[in-house]
Parts: structure tokens; sequence; C-alpha cells
């Protein structure tokens, strides 16, 4: 009879060991799994995908502005100042050209040439840039804008169309560079977009250059 006693409280005894045990491993198990949840790494920041480097497949902080390098700040300042002297050189043809194809040429240029500045304006706001733009013609062009105006009036539209197509040559070739190398998303998309349109630019001054010749 006693040593059925004694199996019986054993028994008993060791289930509650047991349970005890699983509510101990319970009670780790949760802590554990409490602190691997309090110590997950806070979610990065999000990126999003420049448009305009959207092709190079480049993801970027939106937050974030562009670098200005010396390239970049050339580029800007040279085309500013082809503009600039491209419409104010087109200005004198409105006033001194007798030549109605030549006027209207005059008048596409300064349009096309001011629009062309308010966009350069905008996109260095957008990329977060500043660069000191020029507010007067340099040197070298100014003295073409006064070889212009010396012109006499039979030798003008001559000169007019000389100067244009050469501007915008040179202005081509630094547009291409640019859309090609610029490391700037904004300007570059900017270049590229100029690009075609100078090269009608150059197509229109070779067209008044034969017509001025023959007429």
């Amino acid at each position: 009879m006693k040593n059925r006693l004694f199996i019986g409280t054993a028994a008993i005894l060791s289930v509650v060991a047991l349970a005890a045990c699983e509510d101990q491993n319970t009670a780790v198990n949760g802590d554990t799994r409490d602190q691997v949840a309090t110590t997950q790494p806070a979610a990065p920041p999000a990126t999003t995908v420049d448009p305009a480097a959207k092709d190079a497949g480049v993801t970027t902080n939106t937050n974030a502005p562009a670098e200005l390098t010396s390239e970049t700040r050339e580029y800007v300042q040279t085309a500013a100042m082809g503009d600039m002297f491209e419409v104010e050189a087109s200005r004198v043809a409105l006033s001194r050209s007798k030549s109605a194809e030549v006027k209207k040429f005059a008048q596409e240029m300064i349009d096309a040439h001011t629009k062309t500045s308010d966009d350069l304006k905008a996109r260095l706001v957008r990329a977060g840039l500043i660069v000191e733009l020029p507010t007067m013609l340099d040197d070298e062009h100014k003295k073409k804008l006064d070889d212009l105006k010396a012109a006499s009036a039979d030798a003008f539209d001559g000169r007019y169309i000389a100067q244009q197509k050469d501007a915008h040559e040179e202005a081509l070739m630094l547009h291409r560079n640019y859309a090609m190398r610029g490391p700037v998303a904004d300007l570059k998309a900017l270049a590229a977009d100029t690009v075609p349109k100078i090269e009608m630019h150059v197509k229109m001054t070779s067209e008044l250059q034969s017509s001025n010749r023959t007429g």
C-alpha cells in the first residue's frame, strides 16, 4: 500500500514539474520574440527615380541638389551668353534689315532664344543649382555686335546671317557635348531637347545665305 502511495505521489510531482518547465520555456520564448521585435532596424528612407535619369537606371533622393561642376558652370554660362548675343543681334536686325525674310528669321530667333534662356533658369532651380548668369555681353560678343551695327545697309543682312550661322554652329556643339556627357540630368535633358532646334536654325541660316547671294 505504501509503495502505491509513493508511486502516485511521484507521478503527480513529475506532472507538476513538467508543467512548470513548459511555462518557463514559454515565458523565455515570449521575451525573446519581444526583444527581437524591438530591435528590428528602422526602414530606410524612401527614394524616388528621377524621370530624367530613369533611362540610366539611377535612383536618387529627390531632396538632394545636383553637384555644380566646372563643366556644368561653363555650359550654363556659355549657353546663356550665346542666347543673349543671338537675341541682341536679332533686335538690331529687326530695326535695320530691309528684307522681310531676314526680319522674320530675326523675330523667330528672339522668341526661340528668350525661351531657351527661361528654360535654362527653370532647370537650374529644379536641379538646386545656383550659377551666376551673364547680365551683359562679354568683350568677344560685344565686338561682334558693334561690327554688326557698323555694317553698311548693303552689307548688313549678309553680316547678320553669317554671324548667326557661326553662333548657332558653336551653340550646337556646346549642347551636343553636354547632352552626351553632362553630369546634371535636368540640364542634360535640356541640352538634348535644344539640339534639334539649333540644327533647324543652322539650316535656316544656310538657306538665308543662299537667298541673300542670289537676291
